[in-house]
């Protein structure tokens, strides 16, 4: 059975960088933003580090974030940014669920970041079709300033809204109340994976080692 993905929408700044953090730990999956596809392809394009592009001002680099993301997703034909390699832009993946696949085909459970309507809904579609449930978790927090983004998705998009009014337990709190309404009380623990025998049978793992006690000393060197 595979696990479920779970995508964040909402505002920008209202939280939902910290809400897949919390997601990623409450089911023991890991979790990534879409953004981070889009700054490789931007590294990629413009020949730098991919250190040195994260460094910079994101607010500063929006406006290419938003294009960059808009071209991945095929929503722009052309990306008019400038590029050192532009060559890049007639090899990448560019459909509406791209940035979500890439994620997920990359072992990532927990997704934030989608921000279009038809991405949202191919993402989903996709999914379901290769057998795989979603859950979509509109965060926001009321009161809080939206920035100017090209957000096309409200909480009529999602399964659930949740109120990030509080500190960040108390938010943990809700999330956890989410995840066990879809998918029942969470383990304590993360469970290890199965171990196999050259029969192809699961096995017990071994035991740890018992922690071995220095001997008493009896004089001084």
């Amino acid at each position: 059975m595979q696990a479920p993905v779970i995508i964040v929408i909402g505002p920008p700044h209202h939280g939902k960088t910290e809400a897949r953090k919390i997601l990623a730990e409450l089911t023991f999956q890991k979790g990534e933003s879409t953004s981070t596809v889009i700054y490789s392809f931007l590294a990629h394009r413009r020949k730098v580090e991919l250190k040195t592009l994260l460094a910079q001002d994101k607010e500063t680099l929006r406006p290419d974030l938003i294009e960059a993301g808009d071209f991945l997703v095929g929503k722009l034909d052309r990306i008019y940014l400038d590029a050192i390699d532009p060559e890049i832009d007639k090899i990448v993946y560019r459909i509406p669920s791209g940035l979500v696949r890439t994620l997920y085909m990359s072992g990532h459970n927990i997704i934030d970041g989608v921000r279009r309507r038809t991405e949202l809904s191919d993402s989903i579609k996709h999914l379901e079709w290769n057998g795989v449930r979603s859950l979509v978790i509109w965060v926001e927090r009321p009161g809080y300033p939206t920035a100017v983004d090209n957000n096309e998705l409200t909480a009529l998009d999602a399964h659930e809204v949740v109120t990030n009014d509080g500190t960040l337990d108390e938010l943990r709190e809700k999330l956890k109340s989410v995840i066990e309404k879809h998918y029942g009380k969470q383990p304590d623990k993360h469970e290890p994976l199965p171990i196999f025998n050259a029969e192809g049978e699961p096995v017990e793992p071994p035991k740890e080692a018992e922690e071995i006690k220095p001997a008493a000393r009896t004089s001084e060197l």
